[in-house]
Order: C-alpha cells, then structure tokens, then sequence
C-alpha cells in the first residue's frame, strides 16, 4: 500500500530510510520523542524550542521549558478554583477569537465539557458540537453524555457515527496524515471526527490537556506499587518481567523490577519489552537493541522542580506522552481536513497556574483532577458525577467484523520482503489474541500501524 510521500522526501533531499532507534521506541512507547523520528535524516523540534533562519545563520534555543513553581503561599480549596474558573474562561474566550465560526468537539467527560460550556456561554449564537459515538459497541458508548451536555447548552449537535469496518478503509488516510508510526491516540477516531467537523468549521475547541496538567489518568493512583518496590528482589524478578505477554502483569513486574522509581514511571508506558521484539521481530533488521525508553528521560531543569513523585509522573505526561504523541496525532489529523483544533486547557496562563498548583488538589483521595471536581457544578449531574473515562479505540477490546481479518492480512500478508516479522511465530500468538485467548490487542495495533507505514514508506 503505497501512500503519497512527505514533501522532503519528494524534495530527493532525503531518502525514505527507517531510523531503526526511532523504531525502537516506538515499539517501547507508542510514539517517538522528539528531536527523533522514524526517518532516518529528518529531525523534529522539541516543545518549547525554536529554530531562526536567516542567510548564512541559524539559531535555535528553548523558550520555554516546564518547571514547577512551589514557592507560592497555600491557599483553600474554594480560592484555587475561582482562580481556574477565571483563567479557564479567559483561555476559552481568547481561543474562540476568529473570523470564522468556532465549534468544540465534546465526549461528556468534565474537560470537553467545561470547555463546551464555556464557549457557549460566551458566543451570541448556539455553538455546534461534534463527538464520536459507537453504535456497534453499547457498553462504550458516551452518546447518552454527550447528548446531555450539548441540550444542557443548547449546541447544535452533531454525532459522527464510528464502526469497525470502517478501520481498514480509513488506515491509508491516517498513515498518510501522521506520516510515522504513532498509536499514543486513537488516531481512525480523531480522523472521522475532524472529516466531519472539517466539513462544517475550520475551528474547534477541545478539551485536551486537563489530565496532563491536573492528574486525570488512573495509573496517579498506582502509589501503592512504588511502595512494594524496596522489598522486590529485583535480580528475580527481571527475567520473568520481561517475558510476560500479559499486558497488565507484564506492567506490574517491570515496574516492581525497575531499577529506579522514574524507570518505574516510564514502564508505565510500555508496549513491547526487548525480549518481546526479539521474539517477533525479523532477526534480518538491525532494529536497536539499546535501552528503548531512555528517550523518555526529562530534563534535569524540570526534575529538579519537583518536589514529590505525583509531579514527575506528571511531567512524563505532559512533555512525552502529551507533546510527542497525543498533540502530534491531533494536529496532524485535523489539519488534513483544514481544521485548526485550540486548546484551552494548554494556555500558558493556565499551564502555570497547574505548575504552581499543591499535588493535594490534583488528586485527592483517590479522585483525580480534584481541582476541577469544584467546577463540575455547572454541568449536569451524571456529568458531574463521572469518572474518568477516555477516548479510546473500543476495537481493541471487542473486535469484530472486517477488523480481525484486517489486522491479520496485514501483519501476515501485507508487509514485502524482506519483512518485518518472524511470521512462525507472529502467527499463533495472533489467532489467540484475535480469537479472545490471549489478551493483546494493543501490541497487535502497535504492529499494524507499523505494518501499513512501512508499506506505504519504506517497502521497495
């Protein structure tokens, strides 16, 4: 499956060549951290830098790098959130600046839906709404919130239906729009839902950003892993971590076998162990075999400002995961179809009210985002009251349809010579993760992504 290439590599400048230590942690983490990518020659700026040219010069430097703020005076619950509250409706203000109409995608979760209320509240005419629903899969579907949230708002709703056999017609637009491999997101959902904003709006706002900043993922609340880790004989324990196939023991003996608390943090992030790629991957491909999520490391700037391990895992979040996957996925995929995706939650202003922001009001007693809990009053009740609940891709926990046979054709059947994958044993472990014996849809997804980029970049 060939796809139209990159204007560099059209320019003949550069060659259409794989960077095997990209590949690498990208089959580590789900994304590739910049300044690497997966092509060999081309590099990407990092978050906060900039780059000058000018003839016969070139500058670049960081302007901006995170760093929290502990220094400023504690204050109570109630003068934290109407400082929020204020910022968040001045960010959202400035963010619907534009000479086009501004719509906002929405899930029925507290960020999109803050968000979406917000805007509403400050355009004189209805705001329109857009979200993902799946009609296939019931137990996944948000419809019901979303629904909620746009008649508690009086938007004018729009609902982009999502169904499995819709993924193997769509996988050549989005690897043609992301352009490396990247599963950090649900890039075939975000890909539908901006087609058919893009179709009304050239502008829309979303919710992305809260749980980077407030702590808004489940794995905060794992605290009680780093506690068992000074008892674990690690020398056991590491062969068996990095043999596992199950996703979530695999998750809990390397953490309990890393070496240190923040290699800890980034195996929270992990796909494929060394050993795993070893065993499935073409011995014939010098793929890397150095530490894979080294490239996760933070700066020493942003570590020194942390003052408890809430604040690192944040960080890994917000400067990795954040900027190097999730943003990349969402900016890609929306421009393809012209459509310009602004965050609020990412204003400067509210970024450093997060990072001058006590650990205590971003999780408290098992909630996450406690902080924004004290705004949730202006939302309907069964909004207000939910948990955290992300957009996810519902395939990779139920697949039906075209969906097996489409992951199977191509991890088997698509990829040419000289491969990526030992098909012996690729195989077997594949009809049982496809036939519900074996749990493994997400590295099953991993693969394919990879599958269908080097089919359409690097084969031939």
């Amino acid at each position: 499956m060939k796809v139209p290439q990159q204007p560099l590599l059209m320019s003949k400048m550069i060659s259409a060549e794989p960077d095997w230590e990209g590949l690498n942690t990208y089959l580590a983490a789900e994304f590739v951290p910049a300044p690497r990518t997966c092509f060999r020659g081309i590099r990407r700026m990092r978050a906060g830098e900039f780059l000058s040219l000018t003839p016969g010069k070139e500058t670049s430097g960081k302007f901006w790098t995170m760093r929290f703020d502990n220094s400023r005076p504690r204050r109570s619950d109630q003068e934290y959130a109407e400082e929020l509250d204020r910022l968040l409706e001045q960010a959202v203000a400035s963010h619907l600046a534009a000479d086009v109409p501004v719509g906002a995608f929405i899930s029925g979760g507290w960020d999109s839906s803050l968000t979406a209320w917000f805007a509403s509240r400050l355009l004189s005419r209805p705001l329109k709404t857009f979200s993902i629903v799946f009609p296939e899969q019931p137990e996944e579907n948000e419809a019901k919130y979303s629904r909620l949230l746009a008649k508690h708002i009086g938007s004018e709703h729009h609902e982009v239906e999502f169904r499995t056999d819709q993924v193997p017609d769509l996988m050549r637009k989005v690897v043609e729009a992301v352009e490396e491999p990247c599963t950090a997101a649900p890039s075939p959902l975000l890909y539908q839902l901006a087609a058919a904003a893009g179709k009304e709006l050239k502008v829309v706002v979303s919710g992305e950003g809260s749980d980077e900043l407030f702590g808004g993922y489940p794995w905060l609340r794992g605290e009680w892993l780093y506690r068992v880790r000074p008892f674990v004989p690690r020398p056991l324990v590491r062969p068996l971590a990095d043999r596992v196939l199950d996703p979530r023991w695999g998750r809990f003996w390397r953490i309990l076998a890393a070496d240190s608390d923040r290699t800890a943090d980034r195996e929270w992030l992990r796909g494929y162990t060394q050993h795993q790629k070893r065993r499935l991957l073409n011995p014939d491909l010098p793929f890397a075999e150095g530490p894979d999520l080294e490239p996760l490391t933070l700066p020493s700037e942003t570590l020194e400002s942390c003052v408890d391990r809430q604040q690192e895992r944040l960080s890994l979040d917000f400067m990795r995961r954040l900027s190097d996957g999730l943003l990349l996925i969402n900016d890609k995929v929306s421009m393809a179809h012209s459509l310009e995706v602004r965050m609020p939650f990412l204003d400067r202003n509210i970024i450093e009210f997060a990072l001058s922001l006590p650990s205590s009001m971003k999780m408290r007693s098992g909630q996450e985002k406690y902080i924004l809990s004290k705004l949730t009053g202006r939302l309907p009740p069964e909004i207000a009251r939910r948990r955290k609940y992300g957009l996810h891709f519902p395939m990779l926990a139920t697949p039906s349809g075209r969906f097996p046979s489409f992951v199977r054709d191509t991890l088997l059947n698509s990829s040419r010579q000289p491969g990526l994958f030992r098909r012996a044993r690729l195989e077997p472990w594949l009809d049982d993760v496809l036939a519900g014996r074996r749990k493994g849809m997400r590295q099953l997804w991993i693969l394919t992504f990879l599958a269908i980029w080097w089919d359409g970049f690097m084969a031939g």
